[in-house]
């Protein structure tokens, strides 16, 4: 796993403890003063279920901290239409709360 900066379409995953491997793609990884910010970029039209999209982004969230050992600060869904573009984002306990989710469905 490498971050130096900002960087996208790369792969993450991580193997650990008897967990099943988890691979995603995350469209922006970038460097904050409070850690790491997780983007996922959605285009098609209308919004199926933003918890469900928040979840992908919370396992990526995890999969980032378990294989670089640094802390994902803000996980963001960004829908993108040609009327306009609406963010829903996690951090903190929200943020907490949604990787418990993940790790639980595992």
């Amino acid at each position: 796993t490498r971050l130096q900066g900002d960087w996208s379409s790369d792969v993450c995953s991580s193997d650990l403890e008897d967990r099943p491997v988890l691979e995603g793609f995350a469209d922006l990884v970038s460097e904050t003063d409070a850690g790491l910010l997780v983007v996922d970029f959605k285009t098609a039209p209308g919004r199926s279920s933003s918890d469900q999209y928040l979840l992908q982004v919370a396992s990526y969230a995890y999969a980032l901290q378990a294989a670089t050992g640094r802390t994902v600060d803000r996980v963001v869904v960004s829908y993108l239409a040609a009327d306009g573009t609406t963010e829903e984002s996690l951090e903190g306990g929200r943020l907490e709360s949604a990787i418990a989710e993940v790790l639980g469905a595992a």
